[in-house]
């Protein structure tokens, strides 16, 4: 599933310490690629992620950009930060995404359809209730 998100050359995603995982359920083959465990808060458990340089971007970040851009994650491959920063309530969202990450999400908001948001902004408030009933 291909995105097409209005990145141009922004790479943040990519940066920061963002947290990049797999998903072999969904196709990734763990064995091709640089990794290392670590807790993913979403799914509230220990996954495996790519691994960071130490300046915390992902090790396959280059000059350029992905130095592995034809045989990326399913996340890179399907991610939005657009769609992240709707999916998850406000008090969670700096929780999940790196400040950087969080700006330029919100500044680009406005160039998902309407009737998108609304869809997003709908699953924010389902996570919002099942947090508070301690799902």
């Amino acid at each position: 599933m291909e995105n097409s998100v209005p990145c141009k050359s922004c790479k943040l995603c990519c940066q920061g310490g963002q947290a990049i995982y797999l998903f072999p359920k969904e196709g990734d083959n763990v064995s091709e690629y640089e990794t290392m465990k670590l807790y993913n808060p979403v799914m509230r458990e220990e996954g495996t992620a790519l691994k960071f340089k130490d300046n915390g971007d992902c090790v396959y970040l280059g000059k350029e950009g992905c130095t592995i851009y034809d045989r990326r994650p399913v996340i890179c491959r399907s991610y939005d930060c657009r769609k992240q920063f709707l999916m998850y309530p406000k008090k969670m969202r700096k929780e999940v995404m790196n400040k950087p990450l969080y700006n330029a999400a919100k500044e680009r908001i406005n160039t998902l359809p309407q009737a998108e948001r609304k869809e997003l902004r709908a699953i924010a408030q389902l996570r919002n209730t099942d947090k508070v009933r301690g799902e």
